[in-house]
């Protein structure tokens, strides 16, 4: 067994966001497959959610 050391000069605080979202009949083909198309729009979904739930302020990141 080997001893791993994680050495903390790095002081990056560390963030973590679990976004869970249901698709919805319109996103769909008849075969029940999404459409590559609207992955975009969930990425963002999931963007906002993760600077919202670790508190950080959209407008704040415009201004940098």
């Amino acid at each position: 067994m080997r001893e791993i050391i994680i050495d903390d000069q790095d002081s990056r605080e560390s963030f973590e966001n679990v976004y869970v979202r249901r698709a919805h009949y319109y996103e769909t083909d008849q075969m029940g497959i999404i459409h590559h198309s609207n992955y975009i729009r969930w990425f963002e979904e999931a963007r906002t959610d993760f600077l919202r739930n670790n508190g950080i302020v959209y407008s704040d990141l415009e201004q940098s």
